[in-house]
């Protein structure tokens, strides 16, 4: 069985944000979905949301989206993130 998938909608929940900034996050390379449904809706992994929580505590201590963008982790993985 594969990894849990999160759509836009529960990405958005989680992290209290609106789906439209999800998908803006998305546009802009800052949080690229993990892929596309069949019907073409985009969906993330737990990965992501972490990412997400990481990118909303950095908008949060003030920090811009291309600020973020640059200097956000480049591939980090599970344990990384956690730690941060």
């Amino acid at each position: 069985m594969g990894e849990t998938r999160y759509t836009s909608g529960q990405i958005a929940d989680s992290t209290g944000l609106t789906i439209r900034t999800v998908q803006y996050y998305d546009k802009i390379g800052l949080l690229p979905s993990s892929g596309r449904t069949k019907n073409g809706r985009r969906y993330y992994q737990q990965d992501d949301l972490i990412r997400m929580e990481q990118i909303v505590l950095y908008k949060s201590l003030g920090f811009s989206l291309e600020q973020i963008k640059r200097n956000i982790l480049p591939n980090p993985n599970t344990n990384e993130l956690l730690e941060m």
